[in-house]
């Protein structure tokens, strides 16, 4: 019989197959990412990381298991390393005598763990993510703009000043992304968080009120020794004028 055209265009698709994650394969709950991962964990881990966690766990009707559907910042990366700041407080891209963060799709993928941190309220997991970042930029000669963009993203200010305070002679690498997304005045040893050399795609993950007091900030100081107290005085501003902007807004 000749296949109904008008059918086949409406018919459903399959819904893709589960894959289970190697490094997380035992525990009484599962989180399925939304592109189909399944990790088990342990419950008590997700109920002592967030309230809001422990409501959908409470909801869920005896069904050990929770699904993720937004593919932006819900994806197996992310929920991979959240996992290992609420089992171990550690976190991959920290390991010792390694740079904080080894390129742009790393710290887009850190950037998109503070959404999911924030989303579902996780307050220690977000801590113990600050206090990793801070101690990289410790032992780290080219991390500044990292961090900055971190605690940025998490409404750390005291972690954004902290970042404005490393040495000069920090600079972009060449090879982080394609010359066309570095802005013209981008040169090897500018220091990093001038507003005016910050790759494009870098400059988007900041906030607007940071960015803005970021460049305020980067007019108005001498050097390091100062840029944080001038960041923290416009950003101040930027806060009264527009209410609470901490983090990802």
């Amino acid at each position: 019989m000749p296949r109904d055209p008008a059918r086949s265009r409406h018919t459903t698709p399959a819904p893709a197959a589960i894959t289970n994650s190697d490094e997380f394969a035992v525990g009484d709950f599962a989180l399925v990412s939304a592109d189909n991962v399944r990790f088990r964990i342990d419950g008590f881990y997700l109920q002592s990381a967030s309230a809001v966690f422990r409501d959908m766990m409470a909801s869920a009707s005896g069904v050990r298991e929770l699904h993720f559907t937004d593919e932006r910042f819900e994806t197996a990366l992310v929920i991979f390393r959240f996992l290992q700041l609420v089992t171990t407080s550690t976190f991959g891209v920290f390991e010792p005598g390694r740079e904080l963060f080894a390129d742009y799709e790393e710290l887009f993928g850190v950037v998109r763990l503070c959404r999911f941190l924030a989303k579902y309220e996780c307050g220690v997991a977000t801590a113990v993510l600050a206090l990793r970042v801070k101690e990289g930029l410790m032992g780290s000669t080219r991390s500044g703009a990292h961090a900055f963009i971190v605690g940025a993203a998490i409404g750390d200010d005291a972690l954004c000043v902290a970042a404005l305070g490393v040495g000069p002679g920090l600079s972009w690498t060449v090879d982080d992304l394609p010359l066309d997304m570095h802005a013209p005045t981008f040169e090897v040893g500018a220091r990093c968080l001038n507003p005016l050399a910050l790759p494009y795609e870098y400059a988007c993950l900041i906030p607007r009120a940071y960015h803005w007091a970021l460049g305020r900030a980067f007019l108005r100081s001498v050097g390091p020794s100062d840029m944080g107290d001038h960041f923290k005085k416009f950003l101040a501003v930027a806060k009264a004028h527009n209410g609470d902007v901490g983090g990802l807004r």
